[in-house]
């Protein structure tokens, strides 16, 4: 079982250029809801709340459970 960071998953999830722009939105610190990134990605609130599932899944599986992270901010670890 491989344990480390999986490099093709990381990669699939942030190929999508809403996923990436989301991502660097929060690089600063900033806890931002889902109509903020939405509104600054220039996407429906909706749809920042599935990239947003589909970031906070992997995070989950990546730390082993459930991690909330509404409204949205990077952590050091993550």
């Amino acid at each position: 079982m491989n344990t480390g960071p999986l490099i093709a998953e990381i990669a699939a999830l942030v190929s999508d250029p809403a996923r990436a722009t989301m991502l660097t939105a929060l690089l600063d610190g900033r806890a931002l809801t889902a109509s903020e990134l939405a509104y600054a990605v220039r996407i429906t609130p909706q749809t920042a709340s599935t990239h947003l599932a589909k970031l906070t899944e992997a995070a989950d599986n990546a730390e082993g459970g459930p991690t909330p992270i509404f409204p949205a901010r990077l952590t050091k670890d993550f």
